[in-house]
């Protein structure tokens, strides 16, 4: 009875270590919903005398494919400052609006893998339209990734273009500008 007795308990040891050497860590999901919040701030040209200075404030919400491709849905507040010049040199025939609301698909995912790293280079690629102006918009651009795979801050620098629906310009409707984004992806 004894030996029967040891021998259960030995047994029930080896069961209980091997249970704990084995380890099953938990690895973050590549795919689900995501998230980010992000300032942005730049300029649009018209022509080499006009530009508009543009800043605001999106925010996109998607699903995540892989670390390579996110699609989102997105929306904001764009504030824009008129050169000088641009406003005194055409007659409007409605009051300029300083402010738009975007609605835009967003595109966006790694160039290389952070699993192993901490900064990696991403892409993205915004496409919608702006109420309260009437434009539709574009913009594509690179920048970096710091943090986690889920968590991360990101800054950009990203062309953007525009085709404005006004009648006073004299020229093409189409302008174009750069534009920076420091943010917060989760």
């Amino acid at each position: 009875m004894k030996r029967t007795l040891i021998l259960i308990c030995c047994t029930f040891f080896v069961v209980l270590s091997y249970a704990q050497n084995v380890s099953n860590p938990k690895q973050p999901k590549n795919n689900g919903w995501w998230c980010a919040v992000e300032g942005h701030a730049g300029a649009v040209f018209f022509r080499p005398q006009a530009y508009e200075g543009l800043f605001g404030i999106s925010f996109t919400n998607g699903y995540r494919f892989s670390e390579y491709a996110r699609l989102g849905v997105g929306f904001g507040v764009t504030a824009t400052k008129y050169d000088e010049e641009f406003l005194n040199r055409y007659e409007f025939p409605y009051k300029l609006q300083g402010a738009t609301l975007p609605l835009f698909l967003n595109v966006r995912g790694n160039i290389l893998s952070q699993k192993e790293r901490k900064c990696v280079p991403f892409w993205n690629a915004d496409i919608g339209f702006a109420f309260l102006k009437n434009l539709f918009f574009f913009d594509a651009g690179i920048g970096m990734r710091v943090g986690g795979n889920r968590h991360a801050f990101i800054l950009s620098a990203n062309y953007i273009g525009r085709m404005v629906d006004v009648h006073y310009r004299k020229e093409s409707n189409f302008s174009n500008g750069i534009m920076f984004k420091l943010g917060y992806e989760f």
